[in-house]
């Protein structure tokens, strides 16, 4: 079944094509983001004239650039910096360390895959943990082959490479 002309043409028209030719509405709409895209570039170029003027600079490395070009001006402090304290209170929560022997390992197990850890770092992980049953289990588990000794007493897990 073949549609007729005068229908492909109309349907054609209604969304906005003309036969033959690209689409209108997706050329209008490029130029007008375009032009959206310049206006709103304008804007904030005229407000940063603006600050300029009234003395506020924004400085991309402040660091590098004040010293060498705002002589007698004080670096400004960052202002996405979090005090010491704000840091040391969003800490998570310790786990604690599992009860059994087999989730004690798979505990161990985990933390090594992460990065190279003594049995003493691998205790203070875990509420509870003990570095003596720790330090038995990575023995065990490097016996096995799960896990390898790197230089400084650190253990990491096999397959792993920092």
């Amino acid at each position: 079944m073949t549609s007729s002309p005068t229908r492909s043409a109309a349907t054609s028209t209604c969304q906005g094509l003309t036969p033959g030719r690209p689409a209108l509405r997706a050329k209008t709409a490029g130029v007008a983001g375009r032009l959206d895209a310049h206006r709103k570039a304008a804007l904030a170029r005229d407000e940063r004239v603006r600050e300029e003027q009234a003395g506020k600079v924004r400085w991309l490395r402040p660091d590098y650039q004040i010293p060498r070009f705002a002589k007698g001006t004080e670096a400004p402090a960052p202002e996405l910096a979090l005090p010491a304290a704000a840091n040391k209170a969003t800490a998570a929560p310790k786990p604690a360390w599992p009860a059994h022997g087999v989730e004690q390992i798979g505990a161990i197990k985990d933390a090594l895959a992460a990065e190279p850890l003594t049995a003493a770092e691998v205790a203070t992980r875990f509420e509870g943990a003990r570095a003596d049953l720790i330090r038995r289990h990575i023995e065990t588990l490097a016996l096995m082959g799960e896990v390898r000794e790197e230089t400084g007493g650190r253990y990491l897990a096999s397959g792993v490479t920092v």
